[in-house]
Formats: structure tokens, C-alpha cells, sequence
């Protein structure tokens, strides 16, 4: 069972930043999501970039509470760093669009995983779930809980990791 935390409860390194780094990037397992026109993206296509791939659901609040510090976070990094919000609802599109255009979201890619499949391929037991990929598309931090995306500790972060 998925569940929504009320508050991810705060895990700072020694950065300052409440993402740490894992002691070696983990490969991705394989997986399967789509575009709102059915374009296939696979695990092995996230390569080239640094990406944060977010795992969110309309019913899920604190997903709706940090998407928008997602869509700020891909604003401000802009072709640095690909923001990839995946939603996890059954109806795909047809439900998210109206929650994506009620928050104001612009800026973020999004994709849809009707089936679930890196709810169960990330073994994520809390929504949202965001993974911080490499440039090589290998996992290289994880976030279980929303996060301000916009903290200045979490943007260097990023901006180090998409720097190397």
C-alpha cells in the first residue's frame, strides 16, 4: 500500500541539504511510462542529463503541496536539469491536467504511469517519491516526502551534480 505522508520529517546532510547522495549511483530498474500522447520514455532513455523524476497522484496532498516548487525548480535550472513529474493516477491525463493547470504548472514535463510501475520498480512505499538521476540515468539520491525543491541547500544540490 502506497500511502501520502502529513510531512516528510527533514533529513539534512552535511550540505545543509536534506538530499544525500547514495555512497554509489544504483542502476535503474526497467521501466515503462508514457507521454499524454502515448510516446513511450524507458529508464534507459533518461540518460544525458541530470533529472529529478518526481512520483506524484491528484490524491495525494503533500504531492499536490511541492509540485509547484518542482515547476520553480525547472523554471530557475531551466536545459540544465530535466524536472520529470510522473503521475501515478489510472485516468492518466484526463485527471491530472485539471490538477497540473489548477496549481499554475508550466514548467514541468509530465508523464504518466497508469500502471503503477515505479511505484512497484522503485519499491516506493510513500508518495511523492522523487529520484535524483545522473547525467550517466543512474540513481544517484533519493526523497521519499514533498520537499520545497526551491531551498537554497537542495538547488546546490542539484546545480553540483548537473555541474560535474
Amino acid at each position: 500500500m502506497i500511502v501520502c505522508p502529513v510531512r516528510a520529517a527533514s533529513r539534512a546532510s552535511d550540505s545543509g541539504s536534506p538530499l544525500k547522495p547514495h555512497a554509489r549511483a544504483l542502476d535503474l530498474p526497467a521501466f515503462r511510462i508514457f507521454t499524454a500522447s502515448g510516446q513511450a520514455v524507458t529508464d534507459t532513455s533518461l540518460a544525458g542529463r541530470v533529472t529529478v523524476l518526481n512520483v506524484w497522484a491528484t490524491w495525494c496532498s503533500p504531492c499536490l503541496r511541492e509540485l509547484p516548487s518542482l515547476d520553480r525548480l525547472q523554471q530557475r535550472l531551466g536545459a540544465k536539469v530535466r524536472v520529470l513529474a510522473v503521475s501515478q493516477d489510472k485516468e492518466g491525463a484526463a485527471v491530472a491536467s485539471v490538477y497540473l493547470d489548477r496549481l499554475g504548472i508550466r514548467h514541468l514535463d509530465v508523464l504518466y504511469d497508469r500502471e503503477a510501475v515505479l511505484t512497484g520498480a522503485f519499491r516506493a512505499r510513500v508518495l511523492p517519491l522523487t529520484v535524483i538521476l545522473d547525467k550517466e540515468g543512474k540513481e544517484h539520491a533519493r526523497f521519499a516526502g514533498d520537499l520545497d525543491w526551491t531551498d537554497a541547500p537542495v538547488v546546490r544540490f542539484i546545480e553540483q551534480l548537473a555541474d560535474r
